[in-house]
């Protein structure tokens, strides 16, 4: 995911780039199954100058393993026994780190995730996640959140295998660090799929507690995103 847009009156550019690595899988009846697997990600915030440099105002990474299964078609789940992320500044910082109190921002926790389709057009999510070790986020408890997905019915378009598939995703949670800090994340868009690949184009808007190395602020930003799957 590539991301342009607005927050706090500063042009940023991000990038989110993930892999998702199952390992093995059980399969114990119709339609049921177990993956193990392991999750990769690195997220790069950056305040692009008139210059065409592209300095990072920080970025953080995350590595992850689960368990994830399908009960049936419409029920799926997730669960994480270490969810790991830690947070770094770089060169797009506004002053000279290495003369200031740098903070070591990471943590662990266990994450557990449910999804219910509805209609073959709605799914339901919903996650909850326990920290049991952090650094510098000293008030930091758990994070809840629910989600909506909307996919209504893909247009076909004449190229071989492919299809336009609209969506709408919302998304609301809540980090209890010091209290509860609420947010939300919502996009609107379409993915052009063509077999597993695809392309997509969508407007974002959010406003949530900052998940990286700001994490005692909120971020609270719109933008247009790219999206590519593979």
């Amino acid at each position: 995911m590539l991301h342009t847009g607005m927050q706090d009156d500063t042009f940023y550019v991000r990038g989110r780039f993930g892999v998702d690595f199952p390992f093995a899988n059980y399969t114990y009846g119709i339609g049921q199954n177990i993956l193990f697997g392991i999750n990769a990600a690195a997220h790069i915030n950056m305040r692009p100058k008139n210059n065409m440099t592209f300095p990072v105002d920080n970025f953080y990474a995350v590595l992850a393993i689960y368990f994830s299964g399908n009960q049936n078609s419409n029920f799926s789940w997730r669960f994480y026994p270490v969810y790991h992320v830690s947070a770094h500044l770089a060169d797009g910082h506004p002053s000279d780190i290495l003369k200031e109190d740098v903070r070591a921002v990471s943590s662990e926790k266990t994450r557990g995730e449910a999804y219910y389709k509805l209609f073959d057009v709605l799914e339901l999510g919903a996650g909850f996640g326990w920290y049991y070790h952090v650094c510098a986020q000293k008030q930091l408890r758990s994070r809840t959140d629910i989600s909506i997905l909307y996919t209504p019915r893909p247009f076909d378009i004449p190229l071989p295998s492919s299809n336009l598939q609209p969506f709408v995703m919302m998304r609301f949670e809540n980090a209890y660090q010091d209290g509860n800090k609420f947010g939300g994340d919502i996009s609107a868009g379409a993915f052009l799929m063509r077999e597993n690949r695809g392309f997509g184009l969508s407007l974002r808007y959010f406003n949530r507690l900052h998940s990286s190395y700001y994490f005692q602020q909120y971020e609270k930003g719109w933008g247009v995103e790219y999206l590519f799957i593979y």
